[in-house]
């Protein structure tokens, strides 16, 4: 799952999904990938601050002198260094949707488990390297969650699922409630492409079937 950077966010950010079912949430700058300087000032910022605590592991060494917290240099983090869900692997996720300009305390991704909740998720403000849930599990798929469409602007998420069905569910202000269940397919779903512009869903199955779903928006946003 990708999402570019844009304005808003001039960031590269990614979502991907481990064979253990961990999902884990990239955020790394343009520059870090494009500019070799900033790649090298990155670097020798590093390699500085390794050589100033072996430097205060000597002294440490030789004196009991006491460390203080401002005696240190600032912690550094690496922009390769993801984010993970509160509990790592533990809803076992199938699929996953994730919000490119999301800022800190917005729902900025949702989750799918093999258990068929849906879950949402925010930036936390305490802790940088964990996603907090947003609300409780959202109940109403009967089996895993395979595929999530999402439209945060508008507010907007389907997913689909081993129970043959897709969802229809509605965002505001960070609580979710569902809009519709959609049901055609006999067999899982597999992949959902959808536009809220147009209001129209295009949906693959283990069926062997396409279907094209109008979701009835009465939206003008963005896909």
């Amino acid at each position: 799952v990708m999402g570019w950077g844009s304005e808003a966010n001039p960031n590269l950010r990614a979502a991907t999904i481990s064979v253990d079912r961990e999902v884990l949430f990239w955020d790394v700058p343009w520059e870090e990938l494009t500019d070799k300087e900033v790649r090298e000032a990155r670097r020798k910022s590093q390699l500085e601050q390794a050589e100033f605590m072996r430097e205060l592991r000597k002294s440490m060494g030789s004196s009991s002198v006491m460390l203080k917290e401002e005696d240190l240099p600032p912690p550094q983090r690496s922009p390769f260094e993801p984010r993970r869900l509160a509990d790592g692997s533990a809803f076992k996720t199938r699929a996953v949707a994730f919000h490119p300009d999301a800022k800190e305390g917005q729902v900025c991704a949702f989750s799918g488990s093999l258990e068929g909740t849906l879950h949402a998720w925010r930036f936390s403000d305490e802790n940088w390297e964990r996603l907090e849930e947003n609300c409780d599990p959202i109940l109403g798929h009967s089996d895993q969650i395979t595929a999530i469409w999402a439209c945060f602007r508008e507010g907007v998420v389907l997913s689909g699922s081993c129970d043959c069905t897709l969802r229809l569910w509605s965002v505001n202000l960070g609580f979710v409630s569902e809009e519709a269940v959609l049901t055609g397919h006999t067999g899982s779903i597999r992949t959902i492409f959808a536009c809220s512009k147009v209001s129209r869903a295009l949906t693959s199955s283990a069926d062997d079937t396409l279907r094209i779903w109008s979701l009835g928006l009465a939206r003008s946003g963005d896909h």
